[in-house]
C-alpha cells in the first residue's frame, strides 16, 4: 500500500476552487492512490467525497495569520495519519499549513494555484513562507509568469500543471442532442447560446442577456445557482433585464447539474463571458465537447484558446466586439468548425484527468 496523499481545504465554499480540489481527489483515489482529505465538517464539500481509498479527517477552521495553536493541530493530524504530502488550493490555509511545516519538518507542501495575483507579495514573511513550499503549482504558463512578476519565490519551485476534465464524459455519443435537450426541456428545434458558472456580477450573465436583443434567432441557456454563502440581488438583476427586454421565452435559467455534458451537447456556441477567469475548467469543457468557444480576452481564456486560434475573443463588457466575434463565429461555419476541432483534440490531449494524474504522480514522487 503506497503512503497515504493529504488534501487540505478549510474552505466552506463550493466554488470551483474547492470543486477541483475534490474532482483531483476522487480521480487520484480511482487510481489506487490513499487519500487523507482534510476539511471542516460543514463544507458543502464534505457530502461529495466518498471513496473507499479517501479518509476523511475535520478540522474547523482557523486565522488566516499567525495561528499557531492550530497549526499544532495540523501538524498532530498529519503525523497520525503518516502524511508526508500535503496538496492545498486556498490561499487563506497557506499561512497555517507554513507554520503547521516549522513544526513537521518532513511535510511537503504542494499549493495548487486557483486565483490570479492582486497585489505584489514580495515582503520578506511572504517570500519565506512562499519558499518553505516543495511547489507552488500554476494552471497556465501565464499565471507563472505573474507569480515570478509578483513574488520572489524560486523559479525551480514554480510548475505548471492545467485543471482536469473527463474528456470522455464529455465527448461522449451515447446520447443526441434531442436527448441533452429533452434533460433540460428546452425545444430542440432552438439554436442555443450557453453560459455556465454562479450568478455572479463577475461572470458577466447580465452583459450576454443585454446582448440577446441583436441575436433574435437563438436562444440562451444560462446553468448555474446564487453563490453559496453570499446574499446577492444579481439573480433578480438577470431576471428583471429578461423581463424588461421581454426576452422570457429566449433566456432560460437552469438549476446547475452535474450532468454538464448533457449542457454542452443541448446548445450551440459557449459563451466565456467572466470578466477575468483564472483558468476556466467551463472553456476546457466546452472544447473537449466540441462546442464552439467565445470567451472574454481577460484571464487565462486567451492562452486557453491560443489567442483565438481555437475560438473566438471579445473585449470584456464590450457589446460592439461581442457582437462582431459572434457574428463572425456564426456566418463562418467551415472556419468555426475547423477551430472547435482543433480544440477538442487539445483537450483530449493536455487536460484529459488520466493524463494530470500521471504529471502529480511524477510531480509528488507517488508511488
Amino acid at each position: 500500500m503506497n503512503s497515504p496523499l493529504g488534501f487540505f481545504c478549510s474552505s466552506v465554499s463550493k466554488g470551483g476552487l474547492e470543486l477541483n480540489l475534490v474532482k483531483l481527489a476522487l480521480w487520484m483515489a480511482g487510481s489506487g492512490q490513499s487519500i487523507v482529505f482534510f476539511l471542516d465538517k460543514k463544507a458543502p464539500i464534505n457530502e461529495l467525497i466518498d471513496h473507499e481509498n479517501i479518509k476523511k479527517v475535520y478540522v474547523g477552521g482557523h486565522r488566516k495569520y499567525l495561528d499557531f495553536r492550530k497549526a499544532g493541530f495540523y501538524k498532530s493530524l498529519f503525523e497520525a495519519n503518516k502524511i508526508t504530502k500535503v496538496i492545498f488550493r486556498d490561499n487563506k490555509d497557506s499561512d497555517v499549513l507554513y507554520w503547521a511545516k516549522k513544526f513537521y519538518k518532513s511535510l511537503d507542501l504542494y499549493y495548487w494555484q486557483a486565483m490570479q495575483l492582486g497585489l505584489d507579495k514580495k515582503s520578506w514573511y511572504q517570500t519565506k513562507k512562499f519558499n518553505s513550499l516543495t511547489n507552488w503549482i500554476c494552471t497556465l504558463n501565464g499565471m507563472k509568469t505573474q507569480v515570478l512578476e509578483k513574488t520572489n519565490i524560486e523559479n525551480s519551485k514554480i510548475q505548471v500543471v492545467p485543471l482536469a476534465i473527463n474528456t470522455d464524459k464529455l465527448s461522449s455519443s451515447e446520447f443526441t442532442e434531442d436527448d441533452a435537450c429533452a434533460f433540460f426541456s428546452l425545444d430542440s428545434k432552438n439554436k442555443y447560446f450557453g453560459v455556465i458558472g454562479r450568478l455572479d456580477p463577475q461572470k458577466g450573465q447580465l452583459f450576454i442577456v443585454e446582448q440577446m436583443v441583436y441575436f433574435s434567432d437563438y436562444h440562451l441557456v444560462l446553468l448555474g445557482d446564487s453563490t453559496v454563502g453570499h446574499k446577492s440581488d444579481y439573480h433578480n438583476l438577470i431576471l428583471n433585464k429578461i423581463e424588461e427586454l421581454g426576452l422570457s421565452n429566449r433566456v432560460h435559467l437552469k438549476k446547475f447539474t452535474d450532468k454538464i455534458e448533457y449542457f454542452y451537447k443541448a446548445i450551440d456556441v459557449f459563451i466565456m463571458a467572466s470578466k477575468a477567469e483564472t483558468f476556466g475548467a467551463v472553456t476546457i469543457e466546452a472544447m473537449a465537447s466540441g462546442t464552439p468557444v467565445i470567451g472574454t480576452n481577460s484571464g487565462g481564456t486567451p492562452e486557453l484558446l491560443e489567442n483565438g486560434t481555437l475560438g473566438s475573443l471579445y473585449e470584456v463588457d464590450d457589446a460592439e466586439s461581442f457582437r462582431k466575434e459572434l457574428n463572425q463565429l456564426l456566418n463562418s461555419t467551415e472556419k468555426t468548425q475547423t477551430k472547435s476541432s482543433a480544440a477538442q483534440q487539445k483537450a483530449i490531449e493536455q487536460f484529459d484527468y488520466k493524463i494530470i494524474i500521471k504529471i502529480f504522480n511524477e510531480l509528488l514522487d507517488l508511488k
